[in-house]
């Protein structure tokens, strides 16, 4: 159930446009360190697995995963790439 300023969010493009550029200002200005998790969990909530950059150096912002067969798509909604990862390769 939506409410209050949940509502706002998902009827305003404005809104939801400014929320997308928060992460890049806060860097900006505020020098924040980049960095990038993916989390696996199961339908109760609990991790089954985890992915993380902690440098930020191969990817620092993540805004959507998904996994198709053996591979984890990534995407951001700041710039225009879909990263895609082996898992097989990520699990060593």
């Amino acid at each position: 159930m939506r409410t209050g300023g949940k509502e706002l969010i998902y009827s305003s493009k404005l809104f939801k446009h400014i929320l997308v550029k928060i992460p890049r200002l806060l860097n900006r200005y505020l020098k924040i360190r980049q960095k990038a998790m993916v989390i696996n969990v199961d339908a109760d909530g609990k991790i089954i697995n985890y992915l993380d950059d902690s440098t930020g150096k191969v990817i620092s912002l993540v805004t959507s995963a998904v996994q198709s067969g053996d591979h984890l798509y990534l995407g951001n909604l700041n710039t225009k790439f879909i990263g895609r990862l082996a898992l097989q390769k990520a699990k060593k």
